[in-house]
């Protein structure tokens, strides 16, 4: 579970870097995070993390390789999420 924790918070550090490249002011940012947040917390774990894997369709990103690899797996899945959230 220590290395699916160190995966989330790395991916999810990489998530909060794209809109403050894409958007043009913090508060965009903000807005946009707090979207998938907002949905996040009204989902069940699985459902989080397609929310996850669409914000990166929406910012227009490739899906990472290891989040790519995870969906494969339904619980392994569910806990990125909750981890990534």
């Amino acid at each position: 579970m220590a290395a699916l924790s160190s995966l989330s918070r790395a991916f999810a550090g990489l998530m909060f870097d794209d809109p403050c490249d894409s958007c043009q002011d913090y508060s965009s940012v903000q807005t946009e995070l707090q979207r998938l947040f907002d949905a996040a917390d009204h989902a069940e774990p699985r459902q989080s993390f397609l929310l996850v894997c669409l914000q990166y369709d929406r910012l227009f990103r490739v899906l990472p390789d290891p989040i790519w690899w995870i969906s494969g797996t339904f619980s392994l899945a569910g806990d990125f999420a909750v981890l990534y959230t």
